[in-house]
């Protein structure tokens, strides 16, 4: 994933998890909407098992 801020403020890696367990420690850029369908930065996400995302 190419973001450059690497901390969760861009929103440059924003992405959809599909499937699969995981804990995030940034959702700065996201709406309460997007992350109820699903939505994480991908450089604050933190997989606990394999991701499906789309």
């Amino acid at each position: 994933v190419v973001a450059a801020c690497r901390a969760g403020v861009c929103g440059c890696c924003k992405t959809k998890v599909v499937s699969g367990e995981y804990t995030v420690s940034s959702t700065m850029t996201l709406t309460d909407a997007e992350i109820a369908e699903g939505y994480v930065l991908a450089c604050s996400c933190h997989p606990q098992g394999d991701l499906v995302l789309a």
